[in-house]
């Protein structure tokens, strides 16, 4: 029960370069401090969290945190590339069943335990999918999902027929990080949705309907106000 956080990136979309948006607080705490509680709620026992943009900082922050399980690092010096490097970055973390997620996105443990609970076989990786999609807050800006048989059928933001969002919650293999580094020694660079292009194409990509469970990508200002509106709500 391994999981790793993509943390790498710049954010600018949300708060410019004034902090790096895995420190961005939403509800008074920071959003990888919030996926590293709800990860460890789904029996997650360790963390790998892949760092490039001031790394430094946001290591020395975590690691002022009384976290519930334990977190290493490890670094992408091409951060400001694909986010597909940042998987090859901790490839040898992964192994078959590792989660996988991102640093900006809001998770509950339910659905961290939805996806847990999913059936694989050796090989296979699996995508958490919202079949509401009426109820996403920026449909524009989501990558959509087509489903098909319980596989996933098509992947991308541009997608105009699809049948349910991509949450950003995966378990995945070494087949994974085969495939993007496939993709990134042909082109140069890759990024995740390359490398889940290409399971699906060789049908090694399930999909799981996580029901109602919560997830929210915070990716603008305007999500940001969202998740906070969300959050105040729940108290």
């Amino acid at each position: 029960m391994r999981a790793i956080v993509l943390a790498a990136g710049r954010g600018s979309r949300l708060h410019g370069a004034q902090l790096p948006k895995p420190l961005v607080e939403v509800a008074g705490r920071p959003l990888l401090l919030r996926t590293l509680d709800s990860l460890a709620g789904g029996g997650v026992r360790e963390v790998v969290v892949v760092l490039g943009f001031e790394a430094a900082r946001i290591q020395a922050a975590v690691l002022e945190w009384r976290l519930p399980l334990p977190v290493r690092f490890v670094e992408n010096p091409r951060w400001d590339e694909s986010n597909g490097l940042s998987v090859l970055a901790a490839a040898k973390a992964i192994e078959e069943g590792t989660f996988l997620t991102m640093s900006d996105h809001l998770l509950s443990s339910e659905l961290v335990n939805t996806i847990a609970e999913f059936p694989l076989a050796p090989g296979d990786a699996v995508l958490g999918i919202d079949r509401n999609v009426e109820g996403c807050f920026d449909l524009e800006d989501a990558t959509k999902v087509m489903v098909r048989e319980g596989n996933v059928a098509a992947i991308g933001k541009e997608l105009t027929a699809f049948d349910a969002i991509d949450t950003g919650v995966f378990r995945v293999g070494p087949s994974l990080v085969e495939a993007i580094r496939s993709v990134e020694e042909e082109r140069g660079d890759a990024s995740l949705s390359d490398g889940v292009r290409a399971l699906s194409a060789a049908g090694r990509m399930r999909a799981c309907d996580i029901g109602h469970a919560f997830w929210l990508d915070v990716d603008t200002p305007e999500a940001w106000q969202h998740a906070e509106e969300v959050l105040a709500r729940a108290r």
